[in-house]
């Protein structure tokens, strides 16, 4: 079996000028795994007419193989268009940078956002990427510039999908902002149950390749925004209906119900927001809760470091690890909490968002 070091000591027969990777495809996830995923797409081949098009193997390697394995079967006679190999990108050295660059990829494509942002150590390959296509989930505010702030010469695209039927819009228009979307061909994007600011849940109608889905709900909240000036309808989609992904937990809106109806005592209403914050060059989550106190939590010495305390220690986002436990580990900042009298209108029954 290849290890990392039998990787860097290996000298392949490599072309003399690669060609150079000029863009990156990102599926954006939770990051749960722990493991990103790089998918190499190569239309160049190196075993000449043997390549068939059309032909695609799917390799998932341990981490300890890193290219080795993927570099000699694209310099054998098996028929490959395709291929998915793990690496982690804190790895990405300057050998295996060239490594990579030498398979002659159309694209490469990685799980965990923030990781290859943090591992992506050539800047000046980092400056030839034109184009960074996202789909999954929403990108928020601090990734999109983490991107651009790695990628300075790249154009981002997203793409709203949904795993089990497929793309559902596009961003490719340029008048389109962050999260916006014109409906991909063959797809009507509609909102239902709107609120009085048009928010509500969205629900899609598709032709499928044997026959056609009709107003399914993928569980997102959305809005239209109006005719785009290119002359298509544009959606704007506000994330998850009943919980957010950040930085690899999930966030339920059942669960903050029943921390809250716990506390019942002090609580009389909240409203919730998300966000993954960057401090110091790490990537942290960040909880923050309106909360309207009732008059026995009003009259505790320090009410909202009380509160805060109590729902830290209550609020699970794994199956076994609370907020408490994973602000102890480095994971989320403490959570923020502040008293309101009444919440905005606009927010209806919707208690949780992500920023």
């Amino acid at each position: 079996m290849l290890n990392r070091k039998s990787l860097i000591n290996e000298k392949p027969a490599l072309p003399k000028d690669p060609k150079e990777i000029r863009n990156l495809a990102v599926r954006v996830t939770s990051g749960t795994t722990g493991m990103p995923l790089v998918r190499i797409r190569s239309t160049v081949s190196n075993a000449g007419d043997s390549v068939l098009p059309g032909r695609v193997l799917l390799s998932f390697l341990s981490a300890d193989m890193q290219l080795g394995t993927l570099t000699k079967i694209l310099y054998t006679s098996e028929p490959l268009t395709e291929l998915f190999v793990s690496i982690n990108p804190l790895d990405m050295d300057e050998k295996l940078v060239q490594t990579l660059a030498d398979l002659h990829p159309d694209s490469v494509s990685s799980v965990a956002v923030a990781h290859l942002c943090e591992g992506f150590r050539d800047t000046e390959l980092a400056k030839e990427i034109l184009k960074i296509t996202f789909g999954g989930e929403l990108l928020t505010a601090e990734q999109e510039l983490m991107f651009k702030n790695t990628f300075p010469n790249a154009r981002i695209l997203i793409f709203y999908r949904a795993r089990e039927i497929g793309l559902l819009g596009t961003a490719e228009c340029l008048h389109l902002k962050r999260n916006q979307f014109h409906a991909a061909p063959g797809v009507t994007l509609e909102i239902v149950d709107p609120d009085k600011k048009g928010i509500g849940c969205i629900v899609v109608s598709k032709k499928l390749p044997h026959g056609s889905l009709s107003q399914y709900e993928v569980g997102d909240r959305g809005k239209v925004i109006g005719t785009c000036l290119c002359g298509a309808e544009t959606l704007e989609v506000l994330g998850r209906k009943n919980y957010v992904k950040i930085v690899g937990t999930l966030l339920l809106q059942e669960e903050l119900y029943r921390v809250a109806s716990d506390l019942s005592v002090y609580i009389e209403d909240y409203r919730t927001t998300a966000k993954e914050e960057r401090v110091g060059g790490k990537t942290y989550g960040k909880i923050e809760m309106g909360i309207i106190p009732t008059a026995l939590l009003k009259g505790r010495k320090n009410p909202e470091a009380f509160i805060a305390n109590e729902i830290t220690r209550r609020l699970f986002l794994t199956p076994s690890r609370t907020l408490a436990h994973l602000v102890a580990a480095g994971v989320f900042l403490p959570l923020q909490v502040y008293f309101t009298d009444v919440f905005e209108e606009k927010d209806g029954d919707v208690r949780l968002h992500r920023q």
